[in-house]
Formats: C-alpha cells, structure tokens, sequence
C-alpha cells in the first residue's frame, strides 16, 4: 500500500505531537501510533505483523522488498486502529521513532573532564549541547578503530548512532542537570553507540520508500534501560535481556548508569528451529507447538520431546549470555536483578534457565540474580488505549514510545 507515500504527505516537524514507535523485528514487525499528552505517551494504534521466513537474519535486513511491504503493512493496520480509538481526532504522524538492534550494533561509556574558560558564568542549556555534540564527534573518531576490531569489519563501514549523556559533574559532583551552575570544570560519562552504516542506511531506505523523512533510530536496549520503571535510579543494578526472534540483546545498568550493550544471534528462532527439525513439521507449525509447550498444553508424549530440545539448546543460549556478561568488569561482587523480555522471555523453560544457572561462579555475581519478567505497566510515561501491546514481546516498541519523552526534553 505504501500508506504515506499515496497520501503524497512528507514528515515535517512534530507540530501535532503524534508519531510512530516502530520496532522492525525479525519475527515479527510491532506498530505503536503514539501522541504526547500531560508529558505522557499514549498508544492510540497498535499492529503486530508478522516478517516472512528468512526475510531478516539475526536482526539484519536480508531482502527489503519483503520487508518494506511488512513495515507497510503494519503502519497502515496501526493507523486503521487509531482512527478506530480517537475517530475524528487522530492526526496523521509526521514523525517516527525507530528501533535498531543485532550482533553487530555496540555500545561504549567514555568519561572525561572539561575545563571552562569563564567559571563564573553559569553553564547554559547551549553550552552542554555543544559539548555533547564536540564529544560526539570525537569519541567516535577515537573509538572507532577499536570498535572495528572487536566487531571484524572496516573503520570506514562504520558508523555513529547516538551519543547520550550518561552522567554530570560540575567540580566533581554528580548533579541531574548542570544547567545554571557555576562551576570550572564539567565532569561526564557518556555512552555512544556505533552499528555497522550498511544496517543504519537500510533502515534510512525502508523508511524512505514508506514516505517517513523524518525519523530517530535509535538502539533498542538503550531505550529499555530509560523506560523500565526505577532501573534508573541511583542504587540500581540491572541486565535488561530482551529475548527476540532471531537476536538476543542486553543492557547492563550499574547504580543506575549504562555501562553497555551487546548483543548475540542466538534466540526465539532457535528453538522453533530445533523443534521443526525434531518433530519434522513446518515453520509456523514448530513455533505453534513452541507456544502450546510454553502454556502447558501439549500432550505428553509431544512435550517429552521438545522438552529434549529445549533444554539442549537452552545450556547453548545460557553459555551465550554467559560469554557477553563476562566483558562487564562492573559486574563482579554486585548482587543484580536480570530484567527479561521479548518473545522468548515466555518460554517457561528459560525462566527456569536463567533462575538456576551458577551465575555467581560463572561470572562473579555476589548472589544469583532476581528474575523479573518485564510486561508492559512496567514501562513508564505509556499508557496503552488500545490494551492490545499486552506481553512482554511488546516491550521494546514501547520503550521506543518512551524514548520519544526522553528525547524531547534532551
């Protein structure tokens, strides 16, 4: 249909504060049509639609054509559902929020110092956005090389995100805003984030063939630490693991700051693999029987068999998230709690996994972690009129709703 496109209506400033969270997933593509209301967001339209096998890999977009027809697809169902929930009111959005994620997509915090010329003259709103935007540039020249390194592929196919401000010091003190202290040096922990340009650029171009010229991507696990409700506070310690189709991403918040993202192609796909494999049924079929193994409603001699399955590849994935959260230094002697969402995150099986591994001597966990199953009221700033973004595989395209806020008063 390419809805925007025949309506001949380009994206220009947000002037009716209504817009779009999209989160191109590689099960399934998640719409929210949102608009801002008393500094809160609520969700007037809601569509899942789901991705054609072997469209996405592992988070990357592997035959847009399909996928632009998908993305389509869902914003026009999302719209067809707002006008159904305000009627009259709706106003078409001019603006989008857009999630990014996969293996390839990372996230560093760098912290410095800088001295101010006129220390008397109070710190302005201008003045710690010329120095987001001077440290944008430069930690991305300094990292780059080494981000290169880690992910495998060339300097100059990389490419800058986001750069965010983690944390604030003025003379040494953390403060919420610095704005309106006189101070001579400003202290700051920033966290920027770099993905591959040909992954940036493919999403640029589906959203172009859509009509939206104006959009934000942003890293998915980035807006999950925002949005979960108190992960953000001082004394916080958190791992945000965001379970997927074809990826599973994590975030690790340390006394309520970022302190990286990573992620890895094992997840949802996985498992429904697997089981089509055994049971030597289709697809859709494996990821039905994936379902009624989660709700219990197999029989028994079906649930034997991809109980089998699921526990094998189950100690695979667990060994995954074992060898990203080794990289976190910060995490040694802490106690923490896993935040888990996604599709996956329903597996029951998964949540048992997750429970019981030996996490304080596989990477030095003070204590094994609490286990929360994050569902949508744990988000803040949204409220759903639709009440259909209702498990926890709707959390990251709410989170991106969420980051609208955040963003806006950036």
């Amino acid at each position: 249909m390419l809805f925007f496109r025949n309506k001949k209506k380009k994206y220009q400033d947000n002037v009716n504060k209504t817009f779009i969270a999209l989160d191109i997933g590689t099960e399934f593509v998640k719409t929210a049509i949102c608009r801002e209301r008393d500094s809160k967001v609520e969700v007037i339209g809601f569509n899942r639609t789901r991705q054609e096998n072997n469209s996405m890999y592992a988070a990357f977009i592997v035959d847009m054509k399909t996928v632009v027809s998908t993305v389509d697809a869902s914003i026009g169902e999302a719209i067809i559902s707002a006008k159904d929930t305000v009627g009259d009111n709706f106003t078409l959005p001019n603006f989008a929020v857009v999630g990014i994620a996969g293996e390839l997509i990372r996230g560093v915090v760098v912290e410095g110092k800088v001295s101010r010329k006129n220390h008397n003259i109070p710190i302005s709103s201008n003045e710690i956005k010329e120095l987001k935007e001077r440290l944008s540039k430069e930690v991305f020249e300094s990292t780059k090389s080494e981000i290169s390194e880690e992910l495998g592929i060339k300097c100059d196919h990389l490419a800058g995100i986001d750069t965010y401000l983690n944390s604030v010091y003025v003379d040494g003190l953390k403060v919420i805003d610095p704005v309106g202290y006189t101070a001579s040096e400003i202290g700051y922990k920033i966290f920027t984030t770099f993905g591959p340009k040909i992954q940036i650029n493919t999403i640029k171009n589906i959203l172009e063939k859509i009509g939206i010229s104006n959009a934000l991507i942003v890293v998915e696990p980035y807006a999950l630490t925002l949005s979960i409700k108190n992960l953000r506070n001082i004394e916080s310690n958190g791992i945000v693991i965001d379970i997927g189709g074809g990826t599973t991403d994590i975030a690790v918040v340390q006394k309520g700051e970022i302190v990286g993202t990573s992620m890895f192609a094992l997840a949802g796909k996985m498992f429904t693999k697997s089981i089509q494999k055994e049971l030597n049924v289709s697809y859709l079929e494996a990821e039905e029987i994936k379902i009624k193994y989660s709700k219990n409603e197999l029989d028994n001699y079906t649930k034997n068999k991809v109980s089998t399955v699921v526990q094998k590849n189950l100690y695979y994935w667990l060994v995954g998230l074992e060898i990203l959260l080794k990289e976190y230094i910060s995490l040694k002697d802490s106690s923490t709690t896993f935040y888990i969402c996604g599709g996956g995150a329903l597996l029951k099986d998964l949540q048992d996994g997750l429970l019981y591994y030996p996490w304080t001597n596989k990477v030095g966990l003070v204590k094994q972690p609490r286990i929360d199953l994050v569902f949508p009221n744990s988000i803040d700033s949204v409220v759903d009129l639709t009440k259909q973004a209702n498990n926890p595989s709707d959390i990251a395209v709410l989170s991106l709703a969420n980051f609208y806020l955040y963003k806006s008063k950036d």
